[in-house]
């Protein structure tokens, strides 16, 4: 009675949209995403991210559950271009429920959530299998990142964990730069 992940990407590869939700009382979020977007929120999430769990609260008249929050950061005052650049990725994604809060961009998503915090806690980190990607998709995940942490007057990357700054490093090496640390 159970699908395989080898049913679910044979689904996937045929145009299916295959949705789903690590426990029955979250929304379904996609399972699957083009790659170039992918690499493109990568790098806005790495840059600008962020990743809340609410806990579960109790009223008079109801209960609110656990939600799995996803943000980026990015003011549409100040930053209208990044801002609605970031809004159409997301809905590409299959992220259409989105809320805008404390200048920035969020949506609910559990699995991705539960992906993501591997890359979040303790310390920021790139996936490796960006580093395996075409030169296409990791120059795409580079440009996203350096919009959220890169200067304007200068082409400086700015970043404070040291896992991530040595990932950075590696991947700007593969994409054909020099770097000075």
């Amino acid at each position: 009675d159970k699908i395989t992940e080898d049913e679910l990407i044979y689904l996937h590869q045929n145009n299916w949209e295959v949705l789903g939700q690590a426990n029955p009382k979250y929304s379904k979020t996609p399972l699957f995403f083009n790659r170039e977007d992918f690499s493109n929120f990568l790098g806005w999430f790495l840059s600008e991210g962020s990743l809340y769990k609410t806990t579960k609260k109790r009223f008079d008249n109801s209960v609110r559950g656990i939600s799995y929050k996803i943000t980026i950061s990015q003011n549409k005052k100040k930053n209208p271009l990044y801002y609605n650049e970031i809004v159409k990725l997301l809905n590409r994604m299959g992220f259409f429920r989105l809320f805008s809060r404390y200048d920035g961009i969020g949506f609910c998503s559990d699995i991705l959530f539960k992906y993501l915090i591997n890359f979040y806690c303790p310390e920021k980190r790139i996936p490796k299998f960006l580093f395996k990607e075409n030169y296409h998709n990791r120059k795409i995940f580079e440009t996203s990142y350096y919009k959220g942490d890169g200067t304007k007057k200068q082409v400086r990357l700015t970043c404070s964990p040291k896992n991530l700054f040595e990932d950075l490093i590696l991947l700007i090496t593969l994409n054909g730069y020099n770097n000075i640390r």
